[in-house]
């Protein structure tokens, strides 16, 4: 989470901690923008919302597809395919079987009438034996056939898993937590989003007001430095005073146009966030709330139950322990029902059924892969999940309690600086009477304006630190969208 570490001023006040904002195109147009408005516009425009919200309708779809695994699975399929089979069959053994069968009949067949007539039948049956090897020689020593068809075969398919050993729930419950990471991700890019929009366009502000101040001071020296000038011409002063208020108004124009250049950077950066085509200036001015906030204790909670590296490291857990169903899936039996109906019955090969229903059961018993080693692999990237879940949580809650911290230390430093720049105001008042009366020398009047300077933007510094932590509060929290309600509540104070 992004949110200011350092101090932002150096003791002069005038250089401060600008690092988010880069160098852009000179632009000539000048945009209006109210902080609403641009939030708004950061979210019409914003390519990391985009890309989050695109994998999150992926996720949506990832697990639509997945919704019926358990359903039967039907295909069509249709196959054109043209055969040639040839059978060769030895017919010598049948032939001489037929001889010797049918020579034995004719043998015993006088035996079976009366006496009378076996010599009559034993006259036919030996013409016919003698006739035997005649007609056996017509019957060829093998008998070959061959036969060429055009075959389309059209049929249905069905097949449906019975029993998977828990590898459909597993592979639905891993895209359940692909989507929970998805959320998570447009979670955490929506509150970075509002973060980086606070951290430019309140860097924008903050630039304005430091501008402000050295054009303040630049004027201030421009003024002190024709009064010396007179006071000189009159002889109340030398020369040599002169010329130090002189090297103080350089050294200040100098400071101006440094803090001129950095508000054109500030302002180009806002505006290439908001994919605007001219630079842009802020309408909403930096603010603190006079009042603390609620106790840490709600944003804590809050944190550790809606953040997004939370959420995001508890899907990961989730992804998991899903994938150790899926390695022990992979040790268990698979049960399927199958089915197919061929449509051209007219047209198939005699060995092709009309149509096969049946159930099947598939196991495992070896492969290359070792399944124990795989559940003990998945078993370990489930742990380190849940430590990093763990460490996710931790983290939150330590955050949460440093951004708070931050938030309270800006709202007091901001509501003590009233005090110190009523007091820089009246010293620089006293100096400026005790120089033009002769009785004040340059280093003190230089010293006082230097005061003031500071103090006014160490005040505006201080506010934009307290926007920035109440922002990354706010975020890390995931109630990034109250930063509205602390900005339009009654207690806040604008700045300047």
């Amino acid at each position: 989470m992004c949110f200011l570490k350092n101090k932002l001023l150096s003791t002069l006040g005038f250089a401060f901690c600008l690092s988010c904002f880069g160098h852009a195109a000179i632009a000539q147009d000048l945009t209006a923008f109210s902080f609403e408005q641009a939030k708004q516009r950061m979210g019409q425009v914003s390519p990391l919302l985009k890309a989050s919200q695109s994998k999150l309708r992926a996720g949506e779809d990832d697990m639509a597809s997945l919704k019926h695994l358990n359903y039967p699975s039907v295909s069509l399929s249709a196959t054109a395919f043209e055969y040639q089979k040839t059978i060769n069959v030895d017919l010598k053994d049948v032939r001489n079987n037929v001889v010797d069968t049918a020579t034995d009949y004719l043998g015993n067949l006088p035996a079976s009438f009366p006496p009378s007539y076996q010599d009559i039948v034993s006259q036919v049956t030996g013409q016919i034996s003698a006739a035997l090897p005649g007609l056996s020689s017509l019957i060829p020593d093998n008998y070959k056939f061959q036969t060429r068809e055009d075959i389309f075969r059209p049929s249905v398919n069905v097949v449906m898993p019975l029993y998977t050993g828990g590898a459909i729930p597993a592979i639905r419950d891993m895209a359940d937590a692909r989507y929970k990471t998805a959320q998570a991700e447009t979670l955490k890019a929506e509150n970075l989003v509002q973060v980086s929009l606070v951290q430019a366009y309140f860097g924008v502000s903050l630039a304005s007001q430091m501008l402000d101040a050295a054009t303040d001071g630049r004027d201030a020296f421009d003024r002190y430095y024709h009064d010396a000038a007179a006071m000189e011409r009159q002889g109340l002063i030398p020369h040599v005073r002169v010329l130090q208020v002189q090297v103080g108004r350089d050294a200040a124009e100098r400071l101006r146009y440094r803090a001129e250049l950095d508000l054109k950077s500030a302002r180009q950066t806002l505006a290439r966030l908001l994919q605007n085509e001219g630079e842009v200036k802020t309408t909403t001015p930096l603010f603190v709330n006079y009042n603390q906030l609620a106790p840490v204790n709600g944003f804590e909670a809050t944190a550790l139950y809606d953040n997004g590296d939370i959420k995001s490291a508890e899907a990961t857990k989730d992804f998991a322990s899903a994938a150790v169903k899926l390695a022990k899936a992979q040790k268990k039996p698979q049960a399927y029902a199958f089915g197919t109906y061929n449509f051209n019955r007219d047209n198939a090969v005699v060995i092709d059924p009309d149509w096969v229903v049946g159930v099947g059961v598939r196991y495992s018993l070896y492969s290359g892969y070792n399944r124990d080693s795989g559940i003990s692999a998945a078993r370990e990237r489930e742990n380190a999940a849940q430590f990093a879940a763990d460490e996710a949580r931790r983290n939150v809650g330590i955050t949460v309690n440093q951004l708070y911290n931050q938030v309270e230390k800006a709202r007091k430093s901001f509501q003590l600086m009233d005090i110190d720049i009523k007091a820089a105001k009246e010293n620089v008042r006293v100096q400026e009477i005790a120089f033009k009366s002769g009785e004040g020398t340059v280093a003190d009047l230089m010293t006082a304006r230097t005061a003031l300077t500071a103090a006014m933007t160490e005040r505006a510094a201080a506010a934009y630190e307290y926007d920035l932590s109440l922002a990354s509060l706010l975020a890390i929290s995931n109630r990034g969208d109250e930063f509205s309600k602390y900005l339009n509540q009654n207690d806040a104070i604008k700045a300047p």
